[in-house]
């Protein structure tokens, strides 16, 4: 009977598509994290989900070039293996990253940023809360998520936290007036006071703790002409208002 069989660069190249580029095909993971990418009703949407369509939209008209997730059915992957997965050359591109000098050393960045984000407070309606120093927290509880790097930030100034096992929870902590103030980053802050409809008695505060931005990364095998492309589709999208209409959706 005859035996076939794969040699090892042969089954590697199958169980890991990514490493082709030849398709330009820019392969990508998903990170669950409302709502830069989660699930809703069984659709998989978020900010970042719907800047990668922007972007394969401002693409399309001009290169054959798309972002793809690697397995459509099941996109989600823990961020520290999205982190290994694009720095191993597995993937290309995630979309959404902070930059830190780690980071750096690691991947390229698309040096146009996606947007801005905070670490900061909610606060109630209405409480004329100014974030200056550790000393603006004094005599406050302070709402913060288990284990987050919020948490930690916020365990540096003040001994005074609440820790709350779910963002949701610590939402209804400062709903319900047993904590003062909510530390967290902003897009998570954001999205959840709308999407629970507590616009009216919750507010972000105009103050922060401190200010970053988001980019896109790729693993450094990308070449300079497909970065160029992303970048000009991105600026594009940036001037159009579509980045802020985007943001404006899930905020």
């Amino acid at each position: 009977m005859y035996k076939f069989s794969l040699s090892p660069i042969l089954l590697f190249t199958f169980l890991f598509p990514v490493l082709s580029l030849s398709t330009e095909t820019l392969y990508t993971e998903y990170q669950e994290a409302s709502p830069k990418y989660f699930r809703d009703k069984g659709n998989t949407i978020g900010i970042c989900v719907d800047i990668i369509h922007a972007i394969n939209a401002g693409l399309s008209g001009t290169s054959e070039l798309s972002i793809e997730p690697v397995n459509p059915e099941s996109p989600f992957v823990p961020f520290k293996r999205i982190q290994e997965n694009l720095k191993e050359g597995r993937i290309q591109i995630f979309i959404g990253l902070a930059k830190t000098d780690d980071r750096e050393d690691e991947f390229d960045y698309i040096e146009t940023p996606l947007y801005k984000v905070r670490s900061t407070f909610a606060i109630p309606a209405g409480s004329g809360f100014i974030y200056r120093n550790a000393d603006s927290l004094t005599n406050l509880n302070i709402a913060v998520l288990r284990g987050s790097k919020t948490a930690e930030q916020m365990s540096n100034l003040t001994e005074n936290l609440i820790y709350a096992n779910s963002l949701d929870q610590a939402v209804t902590l400062l709903d319900y007036g047993r904590a003062d103030l909510l530390f967290y980053h902003s897009l998570g802050l954001g999205y959840l006071i709308k999407s629970r409809g507590l616009s009216d008695r919750l507010t972000i505060s105009g103050t922060a703790y401190e200010e970053y931005e988001h980019y896109i990364a790729l693993n450094p095998s990308v070449s300079q002409d497909i970065k160029e492309k992303i970048e000009k589709v991105l600026i594009e999208l940036i001037n159009t208002g579509t980045i802020d209409r985007i943001l404006n959706k899930y905020l």
